[in-house]
C-alpha cells in the first residue's frame, strides 16, 4: 500500500489516540507500521510476520531511525503462524484496538 492509501485509510477511522493499538498481520518490511505510528496519536503498532524471511526486516528497518524519530520504538514484531496464533487472547495482540492486514 503506498503512503496516501494508508493515510486515506487513517482518515476513514477517525482520530486514533493513545488509547489505540494498531495490529498488522504481514507487515513486510514495517512501511506501513512506520507510517501508522508516525502520524497517528496511536499507543503501539504491532506486527504479526507470517514470513520468516520477513519477520526482522521491521525491526532492522527501523533501529537506525528511532534515533531520529523515537516514535518508532513503539513497533512490536512477533514472528507467529497466524493459523496456530490466538491473536484475541494472546498479549500483545489481544490489545489491538485496529487491525489491518496486508497478506
Amino acid at each position: 500500500m503506498f503512503p496516501t492509501g494508508v493515510a486515506a485509510k487513517l482518515f476513514q477511522m477517525g482520530p486514533l489516540g493513545n488509547h489505540d493499538v494498531f495490529l498488522n498481520i504481514g507487515a513486510g518490511i514495517g512501511n506501513v507500521l512506520a507510517q501508522v505510528v508516525l502520524t497517528a496519536k496511536v499507543r503501539k503498532c504491532i506486527d504479526v510476520e507470517v514470513r520468516d524471511d520477513l519477520s526482522p526486516l521491521p525491526v532492522q528497518h527501523m533501529r537506525r531511525p528511532a534515533a531520529t524519530y523515537p516514535l518508532l520504538r513503539k513497533v512490536t514484531m512477533v514472528a507467529v503462524d497466524v493459523r496456530d496464533a490466538l491473536l484475541s487472547t494472546q498479549v500483545p495482540t489481544s490489545d489491538a484496538t485496529i487491525r489491518g492486514c496486508q497478506i
